[in-house]
């Protein structure tokens, strides 16, 4: 490959590498891969999707000869989802570059292990947001020690959702006001739980809330929804179930929490087919619960053998239905979507932003290259009362 020039590189990294390395993407996002994906309800930034919220009144028996029902009909309205855009960027020392007049393999070499690992950051980050409650937060402060900020929870640093390096942006409680902007992350403490951090920390008090910087701003959440907000009973899709005529417009929720009873997983299963007619199609939480309901199932002498669906995720069965843990997951949950009224919006796959012809750019001022990928997409569904939640579980989360 001697000789090679930025033009061939260019051809070689779009052809060969990003292909395999977004199909690994796209699969590892185990929720993502197994709803569908929607453009056609796409209007600009916008997917509109039609709801039918209410029967007809129309109905009813009559006497012969007698007057029919009145005429009546079904109500509809619909729910827009704003489509979020989603970035990755990576750079490469122009040294790196220079081998590619003898070597060019060893360049790409250099850049496929940015992707690579782009490819996992962003794969844990979306991962984190599919199943968020559209609010951007990762962790909250508890108290503040000079450049300290110990977090109410652990689950943030369990998951990996805050990391050395990692930007990150304090807001003053669940509000849009900033009380710190970028700071860096330059250690974690499980034991405690912590993050140490470099910048200007003064103010930060309990219950402010941590995001990854920029993803949030004076107009909300810049991140995509997640099923914590879409498996809700709050305004969705710009639909509020509180107003009249949009009940249907909500899920049922269980938040009584506590011990893991297959029992109330019956209960709300059940609700959910009254309630809707139809139910969800997979039930996705922690390892801890799963594990929990697992040995519920031993202790009622069932022995069920743990299986397996595409992509290699392992379950057990509730009700025929699979129970998934997932490393994603949040602490304390289990999520009873409906799949097939869940959509993913989205006019395009992961790619390079390479409008200009280059997936490699000049990074101005620097002897460096760098390279972004981008996509376009929001989560969405035409229907909510067909799936459902628990909350506030006992879990260990593993």
């Amino acid at each position: 490959m001697a000789g090679a020039t930025l033009t061939t590189i260019d051809a070689i990294l779009k052809e060969y590498y990003l292909p395999p390395v977004i199909e690994q993407f796209n699969n590892e996002v185990l929720l993502l891969s197994r709803i569908e994906t929607d453009s056609e309800s796409l209007v600009g930034r916008l997917a509109v999707v039609p709801i039918h919220l209410q029967r007809s009144g129309g109905i009813g028996p009559a006497r012969e000869l007698g007057n029919l029902p009145a005429a009546g009909n079904q109500g509809y309205a619909k729910a827009t989802y704003d489509l979020k855009f989603l970035y990755g960027r990576g750079q490469v020392s122009g040294p790196s570059v220079s081998k590619s007049a003898s070597d060019a393999g060893a360049f790409l070499r250099v850049l496929k292990a940015e992707i690579d690992f782009l490819r996992n950051d962003l794969r844990r980050d979306v991962a984190r947001m599919v199943y968020g409650n559209d609010d951007g937060v990762v962790s909250t402060a508890a108290s503040l020690a000079g450049q300290v900020i110990t977090l109410q929870t652990d689950e943030a640093l369990r998951h990996g959702w805050l990391y050395v390096n990692m930007v990150i942006d304090v807001f003053q409680g669940s509000s849009t006001t900033v009380r710190q902007a970028g700071l860096v992350i330059s250690a974690v403490t499980l034991a405690t739980p912590s993050i140490t951090v470099v910048g200007t920390t003064t103010g930060i008090v309990n219950n402010d809330q941590i995001v990854r910087a920029g993803s949030r701003d004076a107009s909300g959440h810049v991140g995509i929804a997640g099923i914590d907000a879409l498996i809700g009973t709050t305004t969705f899709g710009n639909l509020n179930p509180a107003t009249a005529g949009n009940e249907e417009w909500a899920s049922l929720v269980d938040s009584s929490g506590g011990a893991l009873a297959i029992d109330k997983m019956i209960q709300l299963y059940n609700q959910i087919r009254v309630k809707a007619g139809e139910g969800p199609k997979a039930l996705y939480t922690t390892f801890g619960l799963q594990r929990r309901y697992f040995n519920l199932l031993q202790a009622q002498v069932q022995y069920v053998e743990p299986m397996k669906i595409e992509g290699g995720f392992r379950y057990v069965a509730f009700n025929d239905l699979p129970l998934i843990g997932d490393v994603d997951a949040p602490f304390g949950k289990i999520f009873f979507p409906d799949e097939s009224a869940i959509k993913l919006f989205s006019n395009m796959d992961w790619k390079f932003l390479d409008e200009d012809g280059h997936a490699l750019k000049w990074v101005i001022g620097k002897d460096a290259w760098e390279f972004a990928l981008a996509r376009y997409m929001q989560v969405g569904a035409n229907r909510r009362n067909s799936s459902g939640k628990m909350t506030g579980l006992t879990d260990t989360g593993f």
